[in-house]
């Protein structure tokens, strides 16, 4: 049974619209970046997944709120896209830091 969930009090768009513009549109492939570069794009994964992770919990808590129970899978709808860009912040810095491990460890 799915129960819909109507969070009214709660101003999800204005957070969504102030963590918009770290949204990373480069398109670079990050095995060519230099170390440098691997820090400052690691920094800026590190915020954005901080901030994503931020508005999910908030979701999640004014869900808990509001129904007296945590969020089931089927009834994070309202949230995907967020849920599925914040499992890919989360790749993306797995990938950084494994490039930075790596560029360590080739340094004698």
């Amino acid at each position: 049974m799915v129960t819909k969930c109507n969070i009214t009090s709660f101003d999800l768009s204005k957070i969504l619209e102030e963590n918009s513009e770290n949204i990373d549109d480069k398109p670079w492939n990050l095995h060519e970046l230099t170390v440098p570069q691997l820090i400052n794009e690691q920094q800026q994964t590190r915020i954005q997944k901080k901030n994503l992770r931020k508005i999910l919990r908030d979701f999640e808590e004014q869900f808990l709120q509001q129904t007296g129970r945590r969020v089931l899978k089927e009834e994070r709808m309202p949230m995907e896209s967020e849920y599925l860009e914040y499992k890919q912040v989360k790749a993306k810095l797995k990938l950084l830091d494994a490039l930075l491990s790596k560029h360590d460890a080739s340094i004698p």
